[in-house]
């Protein structure tokens, strides 16, 4: 799952070069902004839905309130994208990532690599089944570190379940 990074203005050769700390603030702003567009796009559809339902679909509300809603959705993304260049210049991001987190986080292996490290720490961590899914759960290392491959871990070791039963 490539993660589009519009939030702030950054080249993917810087990306490979920042801390995975930035990294992880700078993917939650993103997520955050496309949220914040989400909601506006689902209450604009909603506002278009409920003004064709009255008849008054191309009355001048629905020009105002849709502006409106783009702005605020607007002026929540600058804070976000603020926040986020304030905490980055300040180093306002978890510098010591590799010291919590209880598995290596290296960005230079593949997908695949990285979810077979994770693995192998689960399985060596965890004896009990349901205590591993469980932390899993609540790894959000996991979660930015994966990607697209954090939900097959969790299919693996419930696949893994089914069967033996």
């Amino acid at each position: 799952m490539a993660i589009n990074i519009d939030i702030i203005q950054i080249e993917t050769e810087e990306m490979g070069a920042i801390s995975t700390g930035a990294q992880m603030i700078i993917r939650e702003a993103q997520r955050k902004k496309e949220a914040i567009l989400k909601r506006a796009a689902d209450e604009i559809a909603s506002l278009k839905y409920r003004l064709t339902r009255q008849g008054t679909v191309r009355s001048s509300i629905l020009e105002t309130r849709e502006a409106d809603i783009r702005a605020d959705a607007d002026a929540e993304i600058e804070a976000i994208s603020e926040q986020l260049i304030f905490d980055l210049e300040h180093g306002n991001y978890p510098s010591d990532t590799k010291n919590r987190c209880p598995y290596e986080l290296d960005e230079a292996l593949t997908r695949k690599e990285r979810h077979d490290v994770v693995y192998a720490y689960y399985m060596a961590e965890y004896p009990n089944r349901q205590t591993r899914v469980t932390a899993a759960l609540m790894d959000t290392y996991a979660r930015d570190y994966l990607g697209s491959y954090y939900y097959p871990l969790l299919i693996t070791e419930v696949s893994e379940r089914i069967t033996e039963e």
